[in-house]
């Protein structure tokens, strides 16, 4: 099962197009993660913080123990992983990426956001990125606005306003990608003008659920500039 997923000919080439400075087997076994796991899911990051994502792949999908996990809980791991251990799976993702312009950025990547590895074995295998990734790595200065969908005038107002002045001073907005509070969010950061450091534009990120690959509702995607 887990030779059918790494040595899989069109992942490795797929993968190979997605990120084109790692090696492609590597890069896949980190897109497999992101199919097989949910967010937070502490059996898998455990997994790869010992082995390495490759490796890591080839116990999960085995019957072997490992050091550092109970065996219930690889037991149980296991029962979620093995319906999602699926080459065309992988395929589906990878070539909806690519698709939908939408690049892999791995651990240990220049623009891997330092702050996610605060998370530990939490944290994401990787991460899927539109747009400029270099914008995560400066995100140290970024501040997270989000609230509720079907906000107040009053609540979309504030939200411009706090999302517009932090944008001007420097920081990074970090927002989901719904409508009410997220977007007026986006919107106000990316409209700013003004900023005493232009070499530094303003910028906004949208976190999406994970595996996403398209802005969902589909408007979203028009506060891009």
């Amino acid at each position: 099962m887990t030779e059918d997923l790494l040595s899989d000919t069109p992942s490795l080439a797929l993968a190979g197009r997605l990120h084109a400075d790692r090696d492609p087997r590597e890069v896949l076994a980190h897109i497999a993660w992101s199919v097989l796991t949910e967010p937070g899911d502490v059996v898998g990051g455990t997994l790869r913080a010992h082995l390495g994502a490759a490796e890591a792949i080839e116990v999960a999908l085995s019957d072997a123990g490992v050091g550092g996990v109970s065996g219930r809980a690889l037991h149980e791991a296991r029962k979620r992983w093995r319906p999602r251990a699926d080459a065309g799976l992988l395929r589906e993702a990878a070539r909806s990426a690519l698709h939908a312009q939408v690049g892999v950025l791995l651990p240990g990547d220049a623009s891997w956001p330092d702050a996610l590895d605060d998370l530990g074995e939490h944290g994401p295998a990787m991460l899927w990125v539109r747009g400029d990734a270099r914008s995560l790595a400066g995100a140290g200065s970024a501040v997270a606005l989000v609230g509720a969908r079907a906000a107040t005038p009053y609540g979309e107002n504030m939200a411009r306003e706090l999302s517009g002045d932090l944008a001007l001073t420097g920081h990074t907005i970090v927002s989901g990608g719904a409508y009410g509070i997220d977007g007026a969010a986006h919107r106000a950061a990316l409209g700013s003008t003004g900023t005493p450091w232009p070499s530094s534009p303003a910028v906004s990120i949208a976190s999406t659920r994970p595996g996403t690959l398209s802005c969902s509702p589909t408007s979203s995607g028009r506060a891009r500039p």
